[in-house]
């Protein structure tokens, strides 16, 4: 009889096998994740891109009293933290707790735990971002039901995100978290949470003083130009800054002598570049309804722009566009444009709209004297 011996593995040798298998599984994990956070990484680094629509002016009136003051409201930018009350500060506890507040020249500041700041502001209008921003990335949003955007004007690896929301006023609220953390990568991975943190602090913000979302108007915001500060030119009124919100006005051809700009009083300024011209024309002693009657072909409108009286004349590619800025003075823009998609109409409202705010924060130097 024949008998086999069979050979057993010796429990020591088992064991470091299964150590073996155990330390490769290990760094295999280790190495996919790793290769996770990477991938993560290079997508908030290279970011959801930029939405030119999310980019552009608004289709949407601007119609609206101002929920909070302009950050150059003189009267607000020392402490620019009175809006946050402590109501808010109580809600914002549970989006982040913050530490405290510092106004800063125009706005607030608001550390949050573990290194985030939220700072809001109200920068003027909604306007549009341009390529000369020069945005890492830009993507509609929506607040409160209003429409907002959120983007990045700074390097990929800040991490930061800011919500500008439009408050279909002269001035928006604006929102920026950013990161006070010395890796540059960690803080580059921040994105997303940045904008959720806005996102959350814009609707506070919103529910508490926008109207259109249930708000009250943050009571010290000044909504119209005092008459004292309307200088009687027409370029001064609707300065080179409003035209280039409106994409009509080119520094360099205005030093070059190419872009005509005519200061003398009563006199025309007028603002060209390219197919688009903006006539822009001061009236005084007047109302709306003394201007003259447009085109049999227009469609007049009685508008507002934020809590002022206006009104539009539509006519293709052109619009004028009048606003009362103050008793008896009347700014009126005629914007013509080889465009027929009704951009004419919003480009002027811009205009006027960037003027108002900045007539609006030189009205406030009154309060401060």
């Amino acid at each position: 009889m024949v008998t086999s011996k069979v050979k057993r593995e010796r429990p020591s040798s088992k064991k470091a096998r299964h150590t073996v298998w155990w330390v490769l599984g290990s760094v295999a994990f280790a190495i996919i994740l790793l290769i996770g956070a990477g991938i993560f990484a290079v997508s908030q680094l290279v970011g959801p891109g930029v939405d030119q629509r999310a980019a552009a002016l608004s289709k949407l009136p601007i119609d609206q009293p101002s929920p909070i003051p302009s950050s150059g409201q003189l009267d607000m930018v020392e402490d620019y933290c009175q809006i946050i009350t402590p109501a808010i500060a109580q809600q914002m506890k549970a989006i982040a707790p913050p530490i405290n507040t510092e106004s800063f020249i125009g706005g607030c500041d608001i550390p949050l735990k573990g290194g985030a700041f939220v700072q809001v502001s109200s920068p003027g209008t909604y306007g549009q971002l341009k390529q000369i921003d020069a945005p890492w990335f830009v993507t509609s949003a929506t607040v409160a039901g209003l429409e907002a955007r959120l983007f990045n004007l700074g390097a990929p690896l800040s991490g930061e995100c800011t919500l500008r929301l439009n408050t279909r006023s002269v001035t928006t609220i604006t929102v920026n978290v950013r990161w006070i953390i010395a890796n540059d990568l960690e803080r580059a991975t921040k994105r997303a949470k940045s904008c959720e943190i806005a996102q959350e602090s814009a609707e506070v913000l919103a529910a508490a003083y926008v109207p259109l979302a249930g708000g009250t108007v943050y009571p010290k915001t000044l909504q119209k130009p005092s008459a004292r500060v309307i200088e009687p030119y027409p370029c001064k009124v609707i300065d080179s800054a409003a035209a280039l919100r409106a994409s009509i006005y080119n520094e360099a051809d205005d030093k070059n002598g190419k872009q005509a700009q005519r200061q003398t009083q009563q006199e025309q300024c007028i603002y060209a570049l390219g197919a688009d011209r903006a006539v822009v024309t001061l009236h005084t002693n007047k109302t709306l309804s003394d201007l003259p009657a447009a085109a049999p072909s227009a469609t007049v409108t009685n508008r507002q722009l934020g809590i002022l009286p206006a009104r539009q004349a539509e006519n293709g590619g052109s619009c004028s566009f009048a606003v009362e800025l103050a008793e008896g003075i009347i700014s009126e823009i005629a914007f013509t444009s080889d465009k027929t998609d009704g951009s004419a109409c919003m480009r002027a409202e811009q205009m006027q709209a960037s003027s108002v705010e900045r007539l609006i924060n030189a009205s406030s130097s009154s309060a401060v004297r």
